[in-house]
């Protein structure tokens, strides 16, 4: 007997939203995006077996990780989602064999961004950086491939991001030492409704949520941040005067050219520690800053979204 279909590695991704000007990205990895059932469980009787049934269905987040390269339509949706002007996209995620012919077809309808993660930016790091973008749609379709060949944007701005490249500016606080910011994120919560014949829940979107700024930097040169922490915390100035905004800029290869920034609206530091030292160990002593923040916008420069 002769096998006539082989498995295949899935070596490339396509993400496209429906009326994307700019047209399709190339994403690093996928996963997600399908249905899952409910099972529960019913005693009856003296029987000791119990009855399982599925119940109600819902579709599993579709969790993409995209490169510098990723399309403008992208970008605005992800804005637009900060600013809570939520909007829902409809699009797809092909799935390509190594030789770029598509095997499977994802297809996703009024989907909402509920997560988008940067990752940790640190001076030492040398491998390539990618953002993190989770979409809850409602309603999904897989489709077999046909086989046609990908076409779409081949990442050639993708050199460029990488995060030991970055720079953290804090109104009247000296930045110019911090060499490493935790990965951040900011949340949309959504609350799924399960309405009359509807097979799958409608999803409304609710508050939206920014993750804490962690940064890191030598005790030596924090003087800044010390002093803002012994008048915040210590000394009980926790009126809004002591709040500051901020940024954090993605730059290029030559560390000043700026790729996008994170504008970081009312900046308050709620905790500062010294990291653990050993005795005889050579390693510099470090402190991490904890700060909250209330909102976040992002801005970038369209030459390098295409």
């Amino acid at each position: 007997m002769t096998v006539d279909r082989k498995s295949y590695s899935a070596g490339h991704f396509l993400f496209q939203i429906d009326g994307g000007g700019d047209g399709p990205a190339y994403l690093k990895s996928v996963t997600g995006g399908m249905v899952k059932g409910a099972v529960l469980e019913d005693q009856a009787g003296p029987v000791s077996t119990q009855f399982k049934h599925l119940g109600a269905v819902e579709i599993e987040p579709i969790q993409l990780e995209v490169g510098m390269a990723l399309s403008k339509p992208l970008l605005e949706w992800i804005r637009g989602s900060w600013q809570r002007k939520f909007s829902r996209q409809s699009g797809s995620i092909i799935h390509a064999d190594f030789d770029f012919k598509t095997k499977l077809e994802q297809w996703f309808s009024d989907a909402l961004i509920t997560e988008t993660k940067f990752p940790t930016l640190d001076g030492s790091a040398k491998e390539p950086a990618y953002l993190g973008v989770t979409l809850h749609p409602e309603n999904v379709e897989t489709k077999k491939g046909d086989g046609h060949v990908l076409r779409a944007n081949h990442g050639m701005f993708q050199k460029l991001w990488q995060p030991s490249n970055f720079r953290l500016d804090i109104q009247g606080i000296d930045c110019r030492y911090v060499n490493k910011i935790d990965s951040f994120a900011v949340t949309q919560k959504v609350k799924q409704l399960y309405t009359g014949p509807a097979r799958f829940p409608e999803l409304e979107p609710t508050a939206v949520e920014f993750s804490n700024i962690i940064v890191y930097m030598a005790l030596e040169h924090a003087s800044d941040f010390t002093n803002w922490y012994d008048a915040f915390i210590m000394k009980g100035a926790k009126d809004t005067k002591q709040e500051r905004d901020g940024f954090i800029e993605f730059l290029g290869p030559d560390t000043s050219t700026v790729l996008f920034t994170v504008n970081l609206n009312r900046l308050g530091i709620h905790r500062l520690s010294i990291e653990k030292s050993d005795a005889n160990a050579e390693q510099i002593k470090r402190c991490k800053v904890e700060l909250y923040v209330e909102s976040m916008d992002l801005e970038y420069e369209d030459r390098w979204m295409k």
